[in-house]
């Protein structure tokens, strides 16, 4: 309960209080409805205890006199007591009204689980028997898989060769020895062998590897981990000890999310571990995640890039064709072996689609993990761009108000696109390479694919892009994770100017945006420790030269925590609210203020363009004008951010270090003179 204490019948300002709003546990009150509501109740107590007066007077009535009381209430009393009945169902209504249906976190969702319990305030006990890490051995038949002429190109035929030797000298004086991964890392490291007159360096080859090439080994080394009677170790989590409580509480509200629109007493939730390279690693993780944040029925959604193939190759027959499908199309091996259950699960998912479907129809909230977002889109289309049968399952289920769906980093921009596949995905790129190169309409790279040669005509870690978008659940624009911590501002712009989008939404990490596909006019909120930002390409110009990209004029709006911000149909963004003071208050900068960045500042890899945004904000709102405290000499780029007249500063002023949330700072780069 919300209590307003005042001195006197005085203490509220009608005016001051109708036209405010206030947050109160991820709920927005409305100043009018308080000032109505405590109306109401005022009226209610005075109305109530006269009704109570006249029950005591009757002294032994008879039945018939029972109506007496309701005689000597007035119309309007009537009215007044019949709005205390229907003030919980207004309440209830209006609590439906702000429901969101797609939540987008940003990546980073920092969790107290038993292989991460860096994570943990404490490590809880029921960890000592639960999978704690991943465990290897180098036995001569892991060791012969994993370096098996037939899975390496041909031109690495001698670094697999390398591998064999230096993997089976190290293997001899440890017999069966099992290695955590940090071990077996540091081992290979370490080692140094001779052979055929040959120095073979462990810590050369293991750079010398691309990650396909390295997982390729890793994962025909990793053994399974049983209990005595047989089953899995798995790996478990509880949210209750876990040190950041943001990301906490996104579990948490995917959880409330989904109990809005479930007809049981606890919501349905299915995990989509599609996104990952080892769509089997992840599975406990985000099963026990989801149920240490209060589910009680969460289970898998058996559904990755390799079933999808397998179903449409031969109407299935292919289905035990799986474990080829999933080294060639995932790059992921030897799974049986180690998670043999899930295996064992996916199979039967493979010659049932309608056990998929099945689950799909019963589920409340599907979210889904993070990894590679292309992988994701595989599993949900056909290769000809149509909806698989379970991604139409969903649109329908969310048109009709009874599914919500989330997701984290590549769970997020697997998320963006519309129905006329005009919205794009992005796909991979780093920010420095976007302004090198641009973007590329393609698959994204493989992670250090220049040491094995399969980056193609593309650069490593290229901006590309999948021009007819993910899966289409959230149409507002581009959608872009673990943003202002990996300095993607620019790459985010670059590629909505290049695709046509207007807007690009980044989010932060260990924070979410909550959005309703239903209500497209509805006010989206931000939730957790960073921001989300919207960089709106409208007013941009963008131009390409040998030395690189430059754009000017994109508009950037910064949006952090509780802040709520509507898209209008035209694509211009606004405030719906702040907490601390309304929008009739933000401020504009007396005359423009700016800063310019070089690439050595790390604007390009890291958070130092959100931090320099807090630090303009301030400038506006405080009206001290300082310079910045550091300039950097640019090698290749230079970034400027300004605020202008048409920037809306709105900061919280009670912090050491208060939050500023803005509208339209300005956002160029261009090359570096030389």
């Amino acid at each position: 309960m919300v209590v307003i204490a005042g001195q006197g019948p005085g203490f509220l300002q009608h005016d001051w209080l109708i036209r405010r709003r206030f947050h109160y546990k991820n709920e927005t009150l409305v100043g009018l409805g308080i000032f109505t509501i405590i109306t109401v109740l005022q009226s209610c107590q005075h109305h109530v205890t006269r009704l109570k007066k006249t029950f005591i007077r009757l002294d032994n009535a008879s039945m018939p006199s029972l109506n007496r009381p309701f005689k000597k209430v007035t119309n309007s009393a009537k009215i007044t007591l019949l709005a205390c009945f229907m003030l919980p169902f207004a309440a209830k209504t209006q609590q439906q009204e702000t429901t969101y249906n797609l939540l987008l976190a940003g990546g980073g969702l920092a969790t107290c689980s038993s292989m991460a319990s860096k994570n943990c305030v404490e490590t809880p006990s029921f960890f000592i028997n639960s999978k704690t890490s991943l465990r290897f051995k180098l036995g001569q038949q892991q060791i012969k898989a994993a370096t098996n002429p037939v899975i390496w190109a041909a031109h690495r035929q001698t670094l697999a060769g390398h591998w064999r030797q230096l993997l089976t000298a190290i293997a001899s004086p440890l017999g069966q020895q099992q290695l955590s991964k940090h071990e077996l890392v540091d081992l290979i490291k370490a080692s140094r062998i001779e052979y055929q007159g040959n120095t073979i360096n462990g810590y050369d080859l293991y750079r010398q590897s691309s990650d396909a090439e390295w997982y390729r080994i890793q994962d025909h080394l990793e053994v399974g981990q049983f209990q005595q009677n047989g089953q899995r170790l798995t790996e478990n989590v509880a949210l209750e000890h876990n040190k950041n409580l943001h990301s906490r509480h996104i579990y948490q509200q995917f959880i409330a999310m989904a109990k809005q629109v479930s007809t049981a007493q606890s919501p349905s939730i299915l995990v989509v571990t599609a996104s990952a390279r080892d769509p089997f690693e992840a599975v406990d993780f985000y099963r026990n995640a989801f149920i240490s944040a209060g589910a009680k029925s969460v289970q898998w959604l058996p559904l990755d890039a390799a079933l999808q193939h397998a179903r449409r190759a031969n109407q299935g027959a292919d289905c035990q064709q799986l474990p080829q499908l999933h080294a060639t199309i995932q790059g992921v091996h030897n799974r049986a072996a180690v998670y043999p259950d899930l295996v064992e699960l996916q199979q039967q998912h493979c010659h049932k689609p309608e056990l998929t479907l099945a689950m799909i129809e019963q589920a409340d909230g599907i979210f889904i993990n993070g990894g590679d977002q292309s992988l994701t889109v595989q599993a949900f289309r056909h290769s000809d761009g149509s909806d698989s049968a379970e991604l139409t399952l969903i649109k329908q289920k969310l048109a009709a108000g009874n599914l919500v769906v989330g997701g984290t980093s590549a769970g997020t921009a697997v998320q963006s696109g519309n129905p006329t596949d005009s919205l794009a995905m992005i796909t991979n790129g780093s920010s420095i390479n976007a302004v090198r190169y641009g973007a590329f309409a393609s698959l994204a790279t493989a992670e250090n694919c220049d040491k094995d040669g399969s980056c193609g005509e593309l650069p490593d870690n290229a901006l590309s892009y999948k021009q007819d978008g993910g899966l289409g659940l959230f149409h507002w624009g581009i959608t872009d994770t673990h943003f202002a911590e990996r300095g993607r501002h620019t790459r985010l712009a670059i590629l909505a100017k290049q695709t046509g989008s207007r807007l690009g939404f980044g989010v932060d990490e260990a924070t979410a945006l909550l959005a309703n596909t239903k209500v497209p006019e509805q006010a989206m909120q931000v939730i957790g420790q960073g921001g989300v930002h919207v960089l709106d390409i409208h007013q941009a110009t963008l131009a390409q030269s040998d030395a690189g990209i430059s754009f000017s004029n994109a508009r950037w709006h910064g949006f952090f925590a509780n802040d709520q911000f509507q898209v209008a149909a035209d694509g211009s963004v606004q405030f719906v609210d702040k907490d601390q003071e309304t929008v009739n208050e933000a401020k504009k900068p007396t005359q423009p203020v700016s800063v310019t960045l070089a690439d050595d500042s790390g604007v390009f890899y890291n958070a130092t363009l959100r931090q320099q945004g807090q630090w303009l904000a301030q400038q506006v709102v405080t009206g001290d004008i300082k310079s910045p405290s550091q300039q950097q000499t640019a090698s290749e780029f230079t970034l400027s951010l300004t605020a202008d007249q048409q920037t809306y500063v709105v900061c919280q002023p009670e912090s050491q270090q208060p939050q500023c949330s803005w509208l339209n700072m300005a956002l160029s780069v261009s090359p570096a003179p030389h």
